[in-house]
């Protein structure tokens, strides 16, 4: 049974006009959103994203390769295949109940050092300049406040 928040940011995400699914793929996560929570449909959206994995990626029993599944059991099991209105998702929290996105504490601070090194150094060596060029433009987008930041590394 899920608790009363949980409920209610269920309810709402139900509430929308029309139904939105999307599925992304990142190298090898695929992600599913949708806005749609009936358990019919969720469990429609779920095996249509199974099929369509091994639809690309055949179990070794279709294939005949010697590898393991591409639907990885571990991390089903840990719960990353299951529906939630908040998750991580490639270093970001989703949250669809709230409508918003933050980066994870963890990978704000890599980047306020990295940042931080930079700007004091009088010299940069190109891997790091690239390091923190392709931390940037990765999360910038969904931090629209910060698209000066990386001036203040080329200003110099």
């Amino acid at each position: 049974m899920l608790d009363k928040a949980r409920e209610t940011a269920w309810q709402r995400l139900s509430a929308a006009a029309s139904y939105v699914n999307l599925v992304e793929v990142f190298v090898d996560d695929f992600v599913g959103a949708t806005n749609n929570s009936t358990m019919k449909h969720l469990e429609h959206f779920s095996r249509a994203m199974l099929f369509g994995v091994h639809s690309i990626f055949p179990p070794p029993e279709v294939s005949g390769h010697h590898g393991q599944d591409p639907v990885s059991q571990k991390k089903l099991d840990q719960g990353e295949g299951s529906w939630e209105t908040t998750k991580e998702i490639l270093g970001w929290l989703v949250d669809g109940a709230k409508f918003t996105v933050q980066l994870m504490p963890d990978k704000v601070d890599k980047i306020c050092k990295l940042i931080k090194r930079v700007c004091k150094a009088k010299t940069v060596p190109k891997l790091r300049y690239q390091e923190l060029a392709g931390k940037y433009n990765m999360h910038y987008l969904a931090s629209l406040g910060a698209k000066g930041y990386f001036h203040q590394c080329t200003a110099h």
